[in-house]
């Protein structure tokens, strides 16, 4: 599918992002959009944000622990990618691996601190954990 998509990938990531994002909003192309981010990734294994997006598609498919393996590469990659922070996070609350979650939470915080969507995530699994005074203080 990929091949008929007129992009070239070494001009990530203008042409990549309207593309994939485009595919990301309609539900039914989810298995398009994957074809996609194997395809760029053969060339491009170095590109977090590919990673990341893959994880995304992922986790809309439904496949969490393949998801989890590619938000890991994203953050080994690019240890500062906030989205990386986040989707783990949340796929790590999915799993009930609570602790990693609240890891993940916490990285990001120091990288964002004002990150409204990220303290209330913490709140809620503190609150979760019976740490009600904890989850206050956020």
């Amino acid at each position: 599918m990929a091949e008929n998509t007129g992009v070239e990938f070494n001009r990530l990531p203008e042409s990549y992002h309207l593309l994939i994002h485009t595919l990301l909003s309609h539900s039914t192309r989810l298995h398009e959009a994957h074809s996609l981010v194997n395809h760029a990734l053969t060339s491009h294994t170095h590109h977090a944000y590919l990673h990341t997006d893959k994880c995304h598609i992922l986790e809309l498919l439904n496949r969490t622990l393949e998801a989890v393996q590619s938000c890991e590469r994203a953050l080994t990659i690019n240890p500062s990618s906030r989205s990386g922070h986040q989707l783990l996070g949340t796929l790590y609350t999915k799993l009930g691996r609570e602790e990693d979650a609240e890891r993940m939470y916490r990285e990001l915080l120091l990288l964002d601190p004002d990150n409204g969507i990220t303290k209330s995530r913490l709140a809620s699994l503190l609150q979760h954990r019976g740490e009600f005074t904890q989850a206050l203080t956020l």
